[in-house]
């Protein structure tokens, strides 16, 4: 199923204070950068660019005198699911044997629980750089 995010930005006090054309950027650090991010500005949807980044993200031109709400609409997945995926993603990118990585990428696929999936990259032979990257989100 699909969940959805939503949140709310007004300002109060003195807008002096926010330097004009201030950019504004909302990451959703644990929904995938797949998922849909809309902004609306004082109800009417804005026009924003996908971002490179590694998670769900907007940015848009700040204005204090406008209300905002950004939603962010995505698959609903378990953590052990997140994980297998952030996994394939770092493997893909990681240095290290690509016979090694494929065979750990495997066993990572076939982790039943959390607790599996630690042990798996615990003792994978991979480099440390890799396995902090694929345990930093637990």
């Amino acid at each position: 199923g699909a969940g959805t995010q939503s949140l709310k930005i007004s300002s109060r006090g003195n807008a002096t204070m926010i330097p004009t054309n201030r950019m504004l950027r909302v990451l959703f650090k644990d929904v995938a950068w797949q998922n849909a991010v809309t902004v609306y500005e004082n109800g009417k949807k804005l026009q924003t660019d996908k971002l490179l980044t590694e998670c769900a993200a907007a940015e848009f031109i700040y204005k204090p005198s406008s209300k905002y709400e950004v939603f962010v609409t995505f698959k609903k997945e378990t953590q052990l699911q997140r994980l297998k995926a952030r996994a394939t993603e770092i493997l893909l990118r990681g240095e290290a044997s690509n016979i090694l990585k494929g065979e750990i990428h495997k066993k990572i696929q076939a982790a039943q629980t959390v607790n599996e999936y630690v042990t798996i990259v615990k003792i994978s032979g991979l480099p440390d750089g890799i396995k902090q990257r694929l345990l930093e989100t637990i």
